[in-house]
């Protein structure tokens, strides 16, 4: 009876152990969107954020319908401040459809802060604004203008990979 019992356990833990591994998620699979945006902000603070929302990324962004499965982000609600962390996990496959459209996005707000001399520092974080794609992750960052550059930036987005 013991032997029975201890092979009842002994399958039992194994269903129990087998369970939770398909269940962890693959660190190497993918970016913990929230744990990004944790290590972008310190680096790069937005000021007065606003969060990004789903009206945004229909609208704002000329994203094709269906090309983003989940996204986070913040820009700066402060008039002439180019702040802003967009991170996107593009439905499968359209990793490079995302970059394109956040590519034409970062030329269409640098040419809108041209359109004001009074925001030509806010125009030139944005003409350098750092677009990262790593499969079908994408990440955009604009740096605020209390940072006013991308070294740290750089740091923090080398150290994801």
């Amino acid at each position: 009876m013991k032997k029975y019992m201890v092979l009842v356990l002994a399958l039992v833990l194994s269903l129990v152990l087998f369970a939770g591994c398909g269940s962890m998620e693959d660190p190497a699979s993918g970016y913990d969107l929230t744990t990004v945006m944790s290590s972008l902000e310190e680096v790069n603070p937005i000021a007065n954020p606003r969060e990004i929302d789903d009206f945004s990324i229909e609208n704002d962004f000329g994203f094709a319908e269906g090309a983003v499965a989940e996204y986070l982000g913040k820009i700066s609600n402060d008039q002439g401040d180019s702040g802003m962390i967009l991170l996107i996990k593009a439905a499968e496959g359209k990793g490079d459809e995302v970059k394109a459209a956040l590519d034409t996005y970062k030329a269409d707000q640098a040419a809108f802060f041209g359109n004001y001399p009074d925001f030509a520092q806010g125009m030139a974080l944005i003409q350098d604004g750092r677009i990262v794609q790593d499969g079908d992750y994408v990440f955009l960052v604009f740096s605020s203008l209390s940072v006013n550059g991308y070294d740290a930036i750089d740091t923090a987005l080398d150290s994801l990979k």
